[in-house]
């Protein structure tokens, strides 16, 4: 057989055989994560130094909702939309707050994020404070 015509065969096996994965809206799978906001704050204007926070975070479609566990004076719950592009996951929060208040305490923003198993870690950085979802997949 020609060389040619095994390597054509061979590439129209590969491109019938690759699915598209530009995929123009990625998501997260619909659930709902369960763990703690860890606050690293080194240095900020409400002095709240490092705290831990248990949260649930619910994702379905391309929207998201917080929900605090316990009560907390530093942190409230969120709820917007999202989108993923590469590893950052960019959250709209569309909640109302207090103007005195530690906005970086609120899942909003750029993170960055990974997906594992039944892990989810979502990291933002704000100056020299980082700000750590590390969640687990509920049952």
């Amino acid at each position: 057989m020609n060389v040619k015509y095994i390597l054509l065969i061979a590439l129209t096996a590969i491109a019938l055989g690759c699915k598209n994965n530009n995929n123009t809206n990625p998501t997260l799978p619909g659930n709902t994560y369960t763990g703690h906001l860890v606050a690293d704050e080194k240095n900020d204007d409400f002095k709240t130094g490092p705290i831990t926070i248990p949260v649930s975070v619910t994702f379905n479609g391309n929207n998201y909702q917080s929900t605090l566990l316990a009560a907390s004076p530093f942190a409230a719950g969120a709820k917007g939309s999202f989108k993923l592009t590469g590893n950052i996951i960019s959250l709209a929060d569309s909640t109302v707050h207090p103007a005195n208040f530690d906005w970086n305490l609120i899942l909003s923003g750029h993170y960055s994020y990974k997906l594992k198993g039944d892990s989810l870690t979502m990291i933002r950085m704000a100056g020299n404070n980082t700000y750590s979802y590390k969640l687990k997949k509920a049952n």
